[in-house]
């Protein structure tokens, strides 16, 4: 008997010999300038049309060993239309595989591929490779990012990724020295992508690729054997001293079923184990733990390590695969700072559910530190003010697409590494928001507060927007378009488990915004070109919270623009967190009451005069606001003093009914005015 398992021991090794895999392509012997998938068999295009404007033609520009190489350019912003495919021979989801090539990136353009999971492509991202404008490499699936590194530009590197899909570990290497290793949710791969793309928003790509090869080994199973196939610590970065649940995935490797084992996770000081047993796991069974000790974050660097040991109270066959080790940075915010997120975003875009799953993630899990804002695109939820600005601001490509303090553009799925990029850069000033609240007319006296840490100058301005969460209806129009239903795309926050159109009943929105009350740009004149250490502005707006509004869902931000157009700061607050604050108030001795403006004739046609008494040499600023809290128009009158008459012309107003805010110094007056033709 011995001897027959022997011998069919030898022939399945033979046989898993014969199905080892590997392919080369050095382009050497292609034409220059002819397209590849139409010049090889062993490569194609996305949809399969070689010869098309999908393909890539061959370049003898840059090479990496011998004259020619791919050249790869983004016609588009949103990157294309080369697309080219080279399938792996099949759909591996056990063994060893082995992938690499060589990348020549220009310098100030991006480049970008991924691993296709299922073939024909289009149905499962299984990993992607962004290698953005400002040098940093992002490795991510649709859970988000498993692994940052960089690269240089300009100069060729050799970019390999080693995939031991048994045991679910992917380790990057570049020019052969280790990066760092994952584990991935979507274990399979089938197909690489090349696709020219910058996904760090200014839209532009040239890159260069030569030398590419794979192989792939098959896995011959061991009798008892159990390893760790994932750890999750929920990122690559947290806040320190959060707790971070310790999860992952253990799998029966080997052929004997599997009914107890332990599991111990452990960070160079803290040692924890928890025993699972009754677990009657069948070979090639998985099984996923969360270990109910937390980590709690340190600074910098933390190191865990988890293992699984004592496999049915004994050692299991295959030790090589009973540890993972995981890394995590801890990141301490700078005081005060609050980021902001702008997520573009439409209930006809179909994709636009992964940008509602991470902000909402970020909302739950840094709510003292995140403000984000949803705007909408052609639908029912569009404040074209706001959408105008997010749709044509630089390397802004699509839906969704979210924009990180008006710094970085990206995709959800980068949000956290957006943001963990910014909560660290101490802010020049924060902020403060107040109201009043008349509940008879809904509406609200806001104001903004700056408080600068640090002398500035230039054009500061403030802004302030107002969001709705819980927002519903009951049209069609707010049916939500659904990629992800079925599955196929892998999982996204539940979406997955809803049709393809989500209808209107099961859908709620947040992060809804309402208005933006100073602009896209912020307030011009809101603050002064020169500002010292310990000055505190206020800045003040109104808002009739319109019926159907909820009170209790509103949320009131205020916002800081810096004079390059980034948000420096911000800060969220609720309706009664801001009354509760109080109205900002100017000095002891006003520059301004309301017994020093008359507003003639009123109503009026055409033009209505302010008149003005004003004391002391101070800065005047008058802005018209219609009954949304939008600004209609704003002025910045430098110093004035004495009487003075300020003209509002009607010009492109609407008939209605509109507040004029008049700011003297820190102090303001607000008047209403009723425009009637």
């Amino acid at each position: 008997m011995k001897k027959l398992y022997i011998i069919f021991l030898g022939l399945f090794l033979v046989n898993a010999l014969m199905a080892q895999i590997s392919f080369s392509d050095d382009f050497e012997s292609y034409t220059v300038d002819a397209y590849l998938a139409a010049s090889s068999s062993d490569w194609t295009t996305w949809t399969n049309s070689p010869g098309s404007s999908e393909d890539v033609r061959i370049s003898d520009e840059q090479a990496a060993s011998g004259t020619k190489s791919l050249k790869f350019v983004a016609g588009a912003a949103g990157g294309g239309p080369a697309d080219v495919i080279l399938k792996f021979g099949d759909v591996y989801e056990e063994g060893d595989f082995e992938f690499e090539l060589n990348m020549f990136v220009v310098s100030g353009t991006g480049a970008y591929f991924n691993f296709q999971g299922a073939d024909p492509p289009g149905s499962i991202w299984a990993l992607e490779f962004a290698f953005n404008d400002n040098g940093n490499i992002l490795i991510s699936n649709n859970g988000g990012t498993l692994l940052e590194t960089s690269y240089t530009h300009d100069t060729w590197f050799n970019f390999r990724i080693v995939v031991d899909l048994t045991n679910n570990l992917w380790t990057i290497y570049m020019d052969d020295v280790e990066q760092g290793s994952f584990g991935n949710s979507i274990n399979v791969l089938a197909s690489l992508d090349l696709f020219p793309f910058n996904g760090n928003g200014n839209g532009t790509s040239t890159f260069y690729v030569d030398d590419v090869s794979f192989g792939y080994e098959p896995y011959v199973q061991p009798g008892l054997d159990v390893g760790v196939i994932n750890v999750s610590l929920g990122g690559v970065k947290k806040l320190v001293g959060a707790p971070v649940i310790v999860s992952g995935e253990v799998k029966n490797q080997g052929m004997d079923v599997v009914n107890s084992f332990d599991i111990t996770w452990g960070d160079g000081s803290n040692s924890h184990t928890e025993s699972y047993t009754d677990l009657n796991l069948a070979s090639l069974a998985t099984f996923n733990f969360q270990h109910p000790v937390p980590l709690t974050v340190l600074e910098d660097e933390n190191t865990v390590t988890v293992t699984v040991s004592n496999v049915n109270g004994q050692d299991d066959d295959d030790p090589d695969n009973d540890n993972r080790v995981v890394n995590l940075t801890g990141v301490v915010p700078a005081p005060g700072k609050h980021v902001v997120v702008e997520e573009g975003t439409g209930t006809w875009c179909q994709w636009c559910p992964r940008g509602a799953v991470f902000m909402d993630f970020m909302t739950v899990n840094y709510p003292d530190y995140f403000v984000g804002i949803a705007v909408h695109n052609n639908d029912p939820m569009e404040v074209t003010e706001y959408d105008n600005g997010v749709s044509t601001f630089p390397g802004f490509t699509g839906y969704p697409g979210i924009i990180v303090d008006r710094i970085n553009v990206l995709d959800p799925l980068e949000i956290e590494d957006g943001f963990f990029d910014e909560i660290i850069k101490a802010p020049v000033a924060t902020l403060t928001n107040g109201a009043e609240y008349n509940p008879d007319t809904r509406e609200l006296q806001l104001s903004v507060t700056a408080e600068f840490n640090t002398a500035v100058s230039g054009n500061y301005r403030l802004n302030m927007v107002i969001i709705e969460d819980g927002v519903t209806g009951t049209s069609s129009a707010y049916n939500q378009i659904n990629a992800y239903a079925g599955g196929g795309n892998g999982p996204m926050g539940g979406y997955e488990n809803l049709p393809s159109s989500v209808p209107a009943s099961m859908m709620v929105y947040d992060h809804v915004a309402r208005a933006i009350l100073g602009g896209f740009a912020g307030l011009p004149g809101s603050l002064p070109t020169s500002i010292e250490t310990g000055e505190i502005y206020s800045n003040f707006f109104s808002y009739e919270i319109p019926a159907g509004y909820e009170y209790d869902e509103i949320q009131i931000i205020g916002i800081l623009i810096a004079p390059d157009g980034h948000i420096e700061n911000a800060t969220e607050v609720t309706i009664d967190g801001a009354i509760a604050n109080g109205l900002a108030v100017g000095t002891d001795d006003p520059a301004i009451t309301e017994n020093d403006v008359q507003v003639s004739p009123n109503p009026f046609r055409e033009m209505t005069t302010i008149r003005i008494n004003i004391a002391e040499r101070a800065a005047v600023n008058i802005q018209v606001l219609n009954t949304l809290g939008q600004v209609v128009s704003s002025q910045n009158y430098g110093e004035l003093f004495g009487q003075i008459d300020f003209p509002i012309h009607a010009n492109q107003m609407d008939n209605g009914l509109y507040t004029v805010r008049i700011q003297v110094g820190n102090d303001v007056v607000s008047k209403k005015i009723i425009l009637s033709r």
